[in-house]
């Protein structure tokens, strides 16, 4: 069966991680591609097919896709997914899923009462090195054993414009680089987040009038005993230059340490070289070395290791044989609340158990943190 599929929000993230995806798969046609810049929707239609809106609801009356993702600002998320639900649309929307509690509800409510997919494109799920790093982190008898502390980070010299340095997007480099890495322990460790403390900072080093965090720290437990450390920059050198980022995961554990590595030089798409893996083991007490666990095969052309490709076939064939679709909506929902709950850590200056008990009023806190920068 040939499904319909729309793209809602035609700038990096689709070109990225969606439209060619959707125009490569055999079982999909792009029917309706939707941007305020009607201009930018036209380039895109052209290159990969379908119609260019200026209109949401228009090329939902229209069109009738099957499925859409939901490619648009973080705080357009909420609106446009559930305007795709209640046209009997399927959705895939990207991450962070909304920048409140409140609305990641709605969205919810709205997938469950359609009867419809609502899942989270957290691509880094379907990067075939880290599934290799989950089978080895929750096998305990394995070689990582237990795994006692982890630690996340992210850094990149961001040179952005436009949403992402905008208060009204609910956030900065943690809502949108900590959703993925929170969605990223949660799913290798198989486990749940029970509290959050640390810290977010606006530095602003090149003047371009940023509104949120610029880095942020954040101590998470768990719900077995376990904790982790996750560190994010939009303004950390990483080597590359431009806005290639850095990006390792460290596991701890009681027998061996696992490390998995992205790496993203100038000349390769983003995401597109799998995780790297590495094993340290120590046969001896206090003698040990790291060795390199076998690459995963890539096929520069056909790009079937690629998360993003990856991703969007399981959607696609969710959607078909009307299965659930993991990360769903309250992934999305938990990554969302332990943003939350750093910012309200760092408001605070208190650690912040989870499940949220109160929320924090973003707009005043933005503004705290601006009176409160190195910028400037």
């Amino acid at each position: 069966m040939v499904l319909k599929a729309a793209i809602i929000g035609c700038g990096g993230a689709a070109v990225v991680g969606h439209l060619p995806w959707y125009a490569d798969h055999p079982e999909v046609e792009l029917v309706g591609l939707v941007d305020s810049d009607l201009t930018r929707a036209q380039e895109r239609a052209q290159r990969w097919g379908g119609r260019a809106y200026a209109d949401l609801e228009q090329m939902l009356e229209r069109e009738r896709p099957d499925l859409a993702s939901v490619c648009t600002p973080v705080h357009l998320h909420a609106e446009h997914t559930l305007a795709c639900l209640n046209h009997g649309c399927h959705v895939l929307c990207e991450k962070p899923m909304a920048p409140t509690l409140e609305e990641c509800d709605q969205m919810i409510a709205c997938a469950q009462q359609n009867k419809l997919l609502l899942g989270m494109a957290m691509m880094r799920r379907f990067d075939p090195g880290l599934e290799q790093a989950r089978q080895l982190l929750q096998e305990e008898s394995g070689k990582i054993g237990r795994t006692m502390f982890a630690r996340s980070h992210w850094i990149c010299r961001a040179h952005w414009s436009g949403f992402r340095y905008k208060a009204y997007t609910g956030g900065g480099v943690f809502q949108d680089v900590g959703s993925h890495l929170v969605d990223q322990l949660r799913w290798l460790l198989g486990a749940e987040v029970t509290s959050v403390q640390g810290t977010i900072s606006l530095h602003d080093p090149d003047g371009v009038g940023v509104e949120v965090e610029d880095q942020a720290v954040a101590l998470l437990t768990f719900d077995y005993g376990g904790s982790a450390l996750i560190e994010t920059s939009w303004i950390a050198s990483n080597g590359f230059g431009g806005d290639q980022g850095l990006e390792q995961h460290w596991f701890y554990g009681s027998k061996g340490t696992l490390r998995a590595t992205f790496l993203s030089p100038p000349d390769k798409a983003p995401y597109e070289i799998p995780a790297r893996l590495e094993l340290w083991q120590e046969p001896v007490p206090w003698q040990g070395e790291w060795s390199s666990l076998p690459p995963v095969p890539v096929d520069p052309v056909a790009k079937e290791h690629y998360c993003y490709k990856r991703m969007i076939k399981a959607f696609v064939s969710a959607v078909q044989r009307q299965e659930e679709f993991s990360p769903g909506g309250e992934d999305g929902r938990k990554a969302t609340e332990m943003i939350l709950g750093l910012y309200q850590s760092w408001h605070s200056g208190r650690r912040v158990a989870l499940p949220l008990t109160a929320r924090p009023c973003l707009p005043e806190l933005f503004a705290e943190l601006r009176r409160r920068s190195f910028a400037g």
